[in-house]
């Protein structure tokens, strides 16, 4: 079961249209890459704390006892005296997702004043970043129910005691390997006191910009930013899990930029969410190139969260605003979605982080880091169109897991009507009945003369449309 969603997720499979794996054949039909919608009162977040020079969504949002909960980065680099609040965790929370409050929460002191709402402290000898979270209800031990896993910098102290974790060797071209970097996890019973575990890293290599999912069997699996030695690829995509949030697998590469991508281009990390049994990934791209900088988001997906694809034609689902908004440089997701929550069933919510100015910017134009929120419709990542002119799409073989059929559609000027086929034969085993005059993300499927799937069979489902759009199907 997955905690950080508002609906148990991992119920169906949901047959989406990010990519063409469920698709035999199209006819007089487009996919279109739909962008969510940024909301118009961003950014919702603002670093306006003494303890706040910047603030960015490498973090984590949740929808949490009816509340939205996040953990964010918070920069504070001004900060000379006590290096541990220059990169720290703050904590933030809200009834309705759009205006937050900073509760203040008496755990640490900072200026004389614990009055402020930070949760986790850096060691002081580097960043602290990408404090991602979940919560697992199937922890027995309740002081761990909430589960944190970020990067940060063993302090001297701790490096004298215990020694360099970093492996030895370590020789990346434009990484300086700092001594005792690495992932380090930390536990919580309520989101807010957090213990951290140990004084070393639970994995070490050159990568930081992780996200982290809890998936259906109990694992824990992380992404993360790691850097190649490659020439071409600096940043990558890395992957490592555990069984017990302790111990984790070496890091392996998973995903990187290929020839088909602009020279320069290199992935800065990918937040991961399991979506009705679809693994979706939002990289977050980098155009590394002095003329360019920028970073925005595309799609990835995945059948078992290990070996990925880039999915949605490539095209870009969150760009960066226009010049002089808030996220004109740059566009960072935290590291997951939060799907259908009670508020806005229909909706998928993503927060993300937008800069003034492009990353790694020589030109050294004043930088704003800011948060901010972008909704789509469920299911709503792509869609299947048909225009003017009539057009189909035919899936490949499938066997329903249930014998009523739904799908997620657009037909109010239009209509849909499916066809179910044997995949072998060709033959029209039965004919629905049309969806039009309709506009909803679940509707129900009824055939005509009363017929009925069957979970033992294979078919093809054969959409029929015109001026209509298809957003998933699905069986329950």
């Amino acid at each position: 079961m997955v905690f950080y969603l508002s609906i148990n997720t991992y119920c169906q499979k949901k047959y989406l249209f990010i990519n063409d794996d469920n698709i035999a054949k199209t006819y007089g039909v487009n996919r279109t890459i739909n962008n969510p919608v940024k909301h118009n009162l961003n950014p919702l977040i603002i670093a306006d704390k003494e303890w706040e020079e910047g603030v960015n969504c490498f973090g984590s949002v949740i929808y949490d006892n009816n509340k939205f909960r996040m953990w964010y980065q918070i920069y504070n680099a001004k900060e000379k005296t006590d290096k541990r609040f220059a990169y720290t965790v703050g904590y933030a929370e809200s009834s309705d997702g759009i205006s937050w409050t900073k509760p203040n929460l008496d755990i640490f002191e900072y200026k004389g004043s614990r009055q402020n709402n930070l949760v986790l402290l850096s060691y002081g000898a580097s960043d602290l970043y990408s404090p991602a979270v979940v919560k697992d209800l199937a922890e027995k031990d309740l002081a761990k129910r909430y589960k944190m896993f970020y990067w940060d910098c063993m302090s001297d102290e701790n490096l004298k005691k215990h020694g360099n974790p970093f492996p030895k060797g370590v020789n990346v071209p434009g990484w300086t390997a700092l001594d005792g970097e690495g992932f380090f996890v930390a536990f919580s019973p309520d989101g807010i006191t957090w213990t951290k575990h140990g004084t070393q890293p639970v994995f070490t290599c050159a990568c930081d910009a992780s996200s982290l999912i809890l998936d259906k069997d109990g694992s824990y699996k992380s992404y993360f930013k790691i850097s190649n030695a490659s020439d071409r690829h600096f940043r990558v995509l890395g992957y490592s899990e555990s069984n017990d949030f302790l111990k984790w697998t070496t890091p392996k590469t998973i995903l990187e930029p290929d020839w088909k991508d602009e020279h320069g281009t290199e992935f800065y990390g990918m937040s991961v969410t399991n979506y009705f049994n679809n693994y979706i990934g939002l990289i977050w791209m980098y155009y590394n190139s002095p003329s360019d900088k920028l970073m925005d988001i595309q799609f990835a997906t995945s059948n078992n969260s290990i070996d990925w694809q880039r999915a949605g034609d490539r095209k870009v689902f969150l760009p960066v605003g226009k010049s002089g908004e808030w996220d004109a440089g740059a566009a960072i997701v935290a590291s997951q979605m939060i799907v259908s929550p009670d508020i806005d069933k229909d909706k998928i919510y993503i927060y993300y982080g937008g800069s003034t100015t492009r990353h790694d910017d020589s030109r050294k134009y004043h930088r704003e880091n800011t948060i901010g929120l972008a909704t789509i419709r469920l299911d709503g990542f792509a869609s299947m169109d048909a225009k003017l002119f009539k057009g189909f799409i035919e899936t490949n073989p499938i066997t329903p897991n249930n014998k009523n059929m739904y799908i997620n559609a657009i037909a109010n000027k239009g209509y849909i009507q499916i066809d179910v086929v044997n995949p072998k034969t060709g033959e029209v085993i039965a004919k629905s009945k049309e969806v039009k005059n309709i506009d909803k993300t679940k509707i129900l499927i009824t055939f005509e003369n009363n017929w009925q799937l069957t979970t033992t069979q294979e078919y093809a489902f054969r959409f029929n449309m015109q001026k209509a759009s298809l957003f998933s199907f699905w069986f329950e």
